[in-house]
């Protein structure tokens, strides 16, 4: 369908794996793209028009004598934009847009002969309301597009009530619902809803959000967390394992997942669940703290775990004291050898007690 391909590219694993922090916004190249988003009569209409261009300023250069100069130059901006086109995005921009559509002004003038037929008012009359109805939009689009940085920016501050006064001005249902990242504005504002405490306003923008786009990872990770907060584990777990289908490592929601499940004294699948994550560079969790809870939430896991078991030898509670004094003085140390366990685990599809077993015997 058209304009969905910011969405639908999540369906196609492109972001598996990724940390979640940067989004495709076109496919560098617009030939590509109005072929995605139009359809092959679009997107042959789109070559054609380049291809008709060149010709039409070639057959300028060629007969038009005194203006050969110009035409020469015509014909080089549209083979140069041809080019550019292939290879970058000069259709985003509506200043390149502005600029093609007046030198191809220039081309078609310069196919009028004054023989040709006056053209009907009611003609001219339809392409002047269609290009105000066209300015119009591009106008609201651009304010939608002002304020919505404004928002990103406020975001980053952490200045909540900015966020949702500017995503208000951004918002537009008819034009300007989702940003260039296939990001939901609705999301910015139930962000700063959330960041407020007003998990019920938050949990409605999240709603929003998931109706325009219900394949971006943020988007059903924060519906999840809300449903969560307001006592729906059952719908919680649903679109944390939704952003699985999309995202199989996507750290924040296994975090989020496992947390419930270790509340539900469910150690082992909570375990399971965490250990699956792109958890990154230890370094990087630990500059940023205050924000990731993956080796917290990991520790808190693992000692409820070694405390819910019993019947254990010497040898099993030397390495189960070793594994649990090792997030005490040395987290990055008990981080890579939890994945270590668990890959052991899985490969040998024993429990984790065995594979703590068996790491020991390694080491």
């Amino acid at each position: 369908m058209s304009g969905n391909w910011k969405i639908d590219i999540w369906k196609y694993g492109l972001y598996v794996d990724a940390l979640g922090d940067s989004f495709a916004q076109r496919p560098h190249n617009d030939f590509l793209w109005v072929f995605a988003e139009g359809g092959f009569i679009a997107g042959l209409s789109y070559i054609l028009l380049f291809l008709i261009l060149l010709r039409d300023s070639y057959f300028l250069y060629r007969n038009r004598q005194e203006d050969s100069l110009f035409y020469a130059l015509l014909f080089s901006c549209f083979l140069g934009y041809t080019f550019i086109s292939l290879l970058d995005f000069p259709m985003e921009r509506i200043s390149h847009n502005i600029i093609f559509f007046l030198l191809a002004s220039f081309v078609i003038a310069g196919r009028l002969t004054v023989s040709q037929k006056i053209i009907p008012k009611s003609l001219i009359i339809f392409f002047l309301i269609f290009s105000f109805l066209t300015m119009h939009m591009a106008f609201i689009r651009y304010k939608g597009e002002v304020y919505a940085t404004d928002a990103m920016h406020y975001k980053l501050q952490g200045k909540w009530s900015y966020v949702v006064k500017s995503i208000d001005k951004a918002y537009n249902s008819f034009y300007y619902e989702m940003e260039n990242t296939s990001t939901p504005l609705s999301w910015y504002k139930g962000v700063a809803l959330f960041n407020q405490a007003k998990y019920d306003e938050a949990l409605k923008d999240f709603k929003d959000a998931y109706k325009i786009n219900p394949f971006h990872v943020h988007v059903l990770n924060n519906l999840a967390t809300c449903f969560q907060i307001q006592g729906d584990s059952e719908k919680a777990k649903k679109y944390y394992k939704d952003v699985f289908k999309l995202n199989p490592s996507f750290k924040e929601s296994r975090v989020n997942l496992a947390a419930i499940l270790y509340n539900e004294k469910k150690y082992v699948e909570a375990l399971d669940v965490i250990l699956l994550s792109n958890a990154g560079k230890y370094i990087e969790r630990k500059n940023n703290n205050f924000q990731d809870n993956y080796d917290l939430y990991l520790k808190t896991i693992v000692i409820s775990w070694v405390n819910s078991l019993d019947d254990l030898n010497d040898f099993q509670i030397q390495l189960l004291n070793q594994w649990v004094s090792d997030f005490e003085n040395q987290p990055r140390v008990a981080a890579k050898n939890s994945m270590s366990i668990f890959q052991i685990r899985k490969d040998q599809n024993v429990d984790y007690l065995t594979a703590l077993v068996l790491f020991g015997n390694k080491e």
